[in-house]
Formats: C-alpha cells, sequence, structure tokens
C-alpha cells in the first residue's frame, strides 16, 4: 500500500509519523471537497439549505470519521502509553531499587496516616476519606510505581474501618498474608457514616470482616461513642474470637449505656497483647488470666466500679510497665463517693515489679490512698495524679505521704526542676529531670475552683510547700505559669487579663514559697498576676533563695526598674543574680 506525497510514492511501511499525517490530512480535505461537491455547492450556502439533502449522503461518511477518530485516539493514547513508559523507566528515580520506591511509598502513606490522628479530635471521618484517595493517588504516580506498591504488602496492612467497603476488602486482600492495623474512630453524629440503614449495614460489614481476619490482626482500635453504632452487637459476635497476633487493643464504648461485658475476652487467647486500653466495658467478669505478656494498661472506670475488680486485673498482669486508671463518667456523677473494696484491708499487697509509669485521674483521694495502699510499685519513676481532695488542705500528694509514703520516697533524688501551673479551677505541679527534654517524673493536679478567693491562696501556698514531704528533693529550677485569658475591649481590641487577682498571691505568700527551696538558682515566670509582690519577696531583707542566679521574666507588663531596684539592692547585700532576662 502507498500514498501519495507531495512529489512521489511512498509505501505506507516506510512513512514517517509527520507523512502519514500530512498525506491524511490531504485525505480529509479530498472527503470535504468531495461532500461539497456532492451538493452542488459553494462554501457559502448557508447550512439551512445544507440540511435538507438527503440524510444517508450526510451520515455514511460522518458515521466513518467518527469510526476513524475514535480508533485514532486509542492509537494515541496506547502510543502515549508505551513511550511515557520507557520515558519513566529512564528517570532517575526508576532506577532506584524496587525496595526504595517502596520505602518512599510507606513514608507518603505514614505522612497521611500521622495527619490524620493529629486531627483525631475534630474531623476522623473526612480526613480518613482523604487518606484513602491519597493512598491511591500515591500508587497510581506510574505503572512501574504502581507495580511497586501492589508488590508490598506492607503498604496495605494499615486499614481504616470508617472506609468504603470496597476499600476495606481491596486493602485487605493486597496486604496478603500481613498482619493487619484496624481502627475507627466515630465521635460525633454529624460523621458521615451514621445515618439510617448505612449504620446497620456498616456494623454487619465491621462484624463479617472482623470474623474473617481477626487472626491476623497485630492493632485493633475501636472508639465509637454514638449510639447508633451498636457496639454491643459488634463485640457480642468477634469479642470471643482468638486473636493469635493481636499486640494492641483499644475498645472506648459509651459511657452513659449499658457498659459492653468483657467476659472471655478473645477466649484469653491473646498472647502476644502489649497495650489495652477500655472504657464504657464492664470489669466485673473480665480476668485477664491469658495477657499474661502485657506490658501497658490503661483502664478507665464508671462511676460504680469496684476497686476489687481493679485488683483481680493487676493481679493477673505481673509485667506491666505502664499503669493507667481513670474514672470516667459525668463531672457530676463523680463527686459522688465510688465505693471502697470491702476486702482491702485484708488483701496483700500486690507488687508490680516493672511497673515504672502511673497514672491515676480524677478520683477521690481516698480512692487513690487505697489504691496505693494496696499495689506497690517498687520501681516506679512516674507518677501523674489527677483530680484528689477538694477541701483546703496540703493535697493529694500529703495524704500520699502520710498514708503511703513508700510511693514517693524514691521520686526526690532525681527531681531538677518543678514546674508550677495555676488555672482559675485547676494547680498544677510537675517535676522534671532534665531542665531541656522535659522527661517527667511526677505530676499534680487539684481543683481549686470550688475554693473562695482566701481559700484559693492558702491552697495554692499549702500545695506548694507539700512537696518538702517527698524525701530530698532539691529542685534547681521553679517555674511557676499563671494563665491569661483574652477580653474584648468596648473598641474591640483584646487584652490579656489575669485569672487570679493580685491580691491572691501575696507577698507573704512569695516568701513562705521562696523559703521553702532555698537551693534554687534559677526561677522562671510567665505571666504578671502578682509579679511586683514577687519582686518585692526576693527584694526582702530575709535574703531569700541566697543561690538565686538566674531569673526569667514573661509577660506583657513587667516593670522593669522595680526588677532593676531589686537586682541593685540584692548585689549591694552579696546575693547577685547574674542574669534577668524580660520577654514581652
Amino acid at each position: 500500500m502507498t500514498i501519495d506525497l507531495d512529489d512521489s510514492k511512498l509505501r505506507v511501511c516506510d512513512a514517517s509519523v509527520d507523512q502519514l499525517f500530512q498525506a491524511l490530512i490531504r485525505k480529509l480535505d479530498d472527503e470535504r471537497a468531495r461532500s461539497l461537491a456532492l451538493y452542488g455547492t459553494a462554501c457559502t450556502r448557508s447550512p439551512d439549505q445544507v440540511t435538507r439533502e438527503p440524510a444517508f449522503l450526510v451520515g455514511q461518511p460522518w458515521s466513518r470519521l467518527e469510526n476513524f477518530q475514535t480508533r485514532v485516539n486509542q492509537a494515541i493514547i496506547r502510543s502515549s502509553s508505551t513511550l511515557r513508559y520507557l520515558h519513566n523507566k529512564n528517570a532517575s528515580i526508576f532506577r532506584l531499587p524496587d525496595e526504595i520506591l517502596a520505602h518512599i511509598a510507606f513514608l507518603c502513606m505514614s505522612f497521611a496516616k500521622c495527619h490524620q490522628e493529629y486531627h483525631i479530635d475534630m474531623d476522623w471521618i473526612p480526613d480518613s476519606q482523604r487518606r484513602v484517595r491519597k493512598v491511591l493517588a500515591i500508587s497510581q504516580v506510574s505503572s512501574i510505581w504502581r507495580r511497586v506498591c501492589i508488590d508490598n504488602p506492607r503498604l496495605w496492612k494499615d486499614i481504616d474501618l470508617s472506609w468504603p467497603f470496597a476499600a476495606i476488602d481491596a486493602f485487605a486482600t493486597r496486604s496478603r498474608a500481613m498482619a493487619l492495623s484496624l481502627g475507627t474512630h466515630v465521635l460525633h453524629r454529624s460523621d458521615s457514616i451514621v445515618y439510617g440503614e448505612h449504620c446497620d449495614k456498616r456494623v454487619d460489614f465491621w462484624i463479617d470482616f472482623l470474623t474473617r481476619n481477626m487472626h491476623r490482626v497485630e492493632k485493633l482500635d475501636l472508639i465509637i461513642s454514638v449510639d447508633e453504632l451498636n457496639i454491643k452487637k459488634i463485640w457480642r459476635k468477634v469479642g470471643h474470637l482468638p486473636a493469635p497476633q493481636l499486640r494492641a487493643f483499644k475498645l472506648s464504648a459509651p459511657m452513659y449505656k449499658e457498659q459492653v461485658p468483657l467476659a472471655n475476652l478473645f477466649s484469653d487467647n491473646a498472647p502476644h497483647l502489649r497495650r489495652l486500653e477500655l472504657a464504657g466495658v464492664s470489669y466485673r467478669q473480665f480476668t485477664p488470666k491469658g495477657f499474661t505478656s502485657l506490658l501497658s494498661l490503661e483502664l478507665v472506670l464508671n462511676v460504680g466500679s469496684h476497686l476489687a475488680h481493679l485488683f483481680v486485673i493487676l493481679e493477673n498482669t505481673p509485667l506491666l510497665k505502664k499503669l493507667s486508671i481513670s474514672l470516667g463518667g459525668h463531672r457530676c456523677a463523680r463527686d459522688t463517693p465510688m465505693p471502697l473494696s470491702s476486702t482491702s484491708a485484708q488483701r496483700s499487697v500486690l507488687r508490680l515489679d516493672s511497673c515504672h509509669e502511673v497514672q491515676l485521674r480524677s478520683f477521690p483521694s481516698d480512692m487513690m490512698i487505697e489504691i496505693l495502699s494496696v499495689v506497690h510499685f517498687p520501681v516506679l519513676e512516674t507518677l501523674c495524679i489527677v483530680g484528689g481532695t477538694r477541701i483546703v488542705d496540703q493535697g493529694v500528694l500529703a495524704r500520699i505521704a502520710s498514708h503511703v509514703p513508700q510511693t514517693i520516697e524514691n521520686l526526690g533524688p532525681r527531681v531538677v526542676e518543678l514546674s508550677f501551673s495555676f488555672e482559675d479551677w485547676l494547680m498544677s505541679v510537675t517535676a522534671y529531670r532534665d531542665e531541656f527534654q522535659k522527661s517527667r517524673i511526677f505530676s499534680f493536679q487539684d481543683n481549686i475552683g470550688t475554693f473562695s478567693t482566701e481559700e484559693k491562696a492558702e491552697a495554692i501556698v499549702s500545695r506548694i510547700t507539700a512537696l518538702t514531704l517527698i524525701p530530698n528533693i532539691k529542685p534547681q529550677k521553679l517555674s511557676f505559669w499563671f494563665e491569661e485569658v483574652e477580653e474584648d475591649t468596648e473598641e474591640g481590641e483584646s487584652t490579656e487579663e489575669e485569672v487570679f487577682a493580685e491580691e491572691q498571691l501575696t507577698k507573704d505568700m512569695w516568701k513562705v514559697v521562696l523559703a521553702t527551696y532555698p537551693f534554687v538558682d534559677g526561677i522562671h515566670i510567665r505571666g504578671t498576676s502578682a509579679l511586683c509582690h514577687f519582686i518585692d519577696a526576693l527584694d526582702d531583707p530575709d535574703n531569700l533563695c541566697p543561690h538565686l542566679r538566674t531569673l526569667e521574666f514573661q509577660g506583657s507588663s513587667v516593670r522593669r526598674k522595680r526588677v532593676n531596684a531589686m537586682l541593685r539592692h540584692r548585689r549591694a547585700r552579696g546575693l547577685p543574680i547574674d542574669q534577668a532576662m524580660i520577654y514581652s
């Protein structure tokens, strides 16, 4: 077969793409001219007259042209795809080994997951949908990248159960025999998966999917705070399934509903379980005899729970390294007394010889004392207490020191910095073992919001001085942070106003505080509340904090003249402060 060129004829197989293109253009122009001649018309003839010609004279060439255009487009797409493949194959990135390409894809997918977890409390579901689109987009950069991604099952092992059903099944299939990491966070009724019949379909799908895959699940997070998704139905169907590869499990159900029973959890067949977090469940029949490898345990007890159930659980987890226990439910319910363990007085001390980090949150102080009386932590390194007494005394720390001193006897020597935080209703004390990395040793938080102005000041002083009950505590640095709130003025400008009035933090108060820690060499204050009284205390002839060498003020209205006068007076008394820094 030959084609006509301008000055010769050439076989089709010998012609270039450009020559074929020119020949095609001429052929199409000839067809157009023939069509016009067929109608016996000139180029100026109106379209109205053309449409009155017989339809078959137009339809047949038109059909051929459309068919031709489709085939040409398909051929161009095939050729372009091949050329892109050959071009990409020579690109620098695709000269890398497949293992490195797979790792790059894995990092991209991990970044998308980290971004989602960062916004967990705000918009988990929308972020989840965006993440699955990003993951799929990464695998479609090119055919080479797609082959690399599909051939690496670890890229598909992290699955969000709020994804579309087809995506969940596709990820599970592509992960092959890899252990799966599953999770979902449904926190709001406005989430897109919480409506009508869709809820029932999703619950049924979850039950079916978990039944088919529980044997290969290594991480499972089910955080559901809405009634529409029936967590009890899910757990009745899958809670007893053995989980031979499970390493981390988190179950959080609505606290105000009937609690999810945990009897026969995983049929006591989860030999590799290392981390367990539970909330909104019943511990009445929960005896984790098969979880002897557990290292981290976080429990949220419901109001009305019995501490005896807690002690039974701890007896069966001897290898624990981290323990967190909280009291859940509504605030008004937490203010009601909880039943103490009737057998705690007769119960022998329970030792957790490997547990180095303990957190107790929102318990009344008497319950905290009972827990710390029954459970002994010989290697305790970090202790966090949130809540405690609601009366004006030295706080929960003083009660711990008087009732269970062995809990805190080894914490003091490692303290380098003490940090005090004051809000309108909460006072926090945190001890660090170093000044820069902020590795926490212990922290205590007390609710002081119900106190009067006079009681609040007394409570603050008593709780600060109570730290001396910890043996051998000699911090090198003290930090004080006072909450500031922004309020709009009549002119529309925002101003910062201290939560504490100056009369609450008097000079006498600061003298008591500073006299309690005479060995500090650095003090940092953020916020300007009662700063003048603090400066007056340092300027006092009693010569408080004789080793103080560094002062840092962070606030918007620090009175520099007053600070400079205090520095001169201390220098004259032989107590110089080498460095005083003021940040606005």
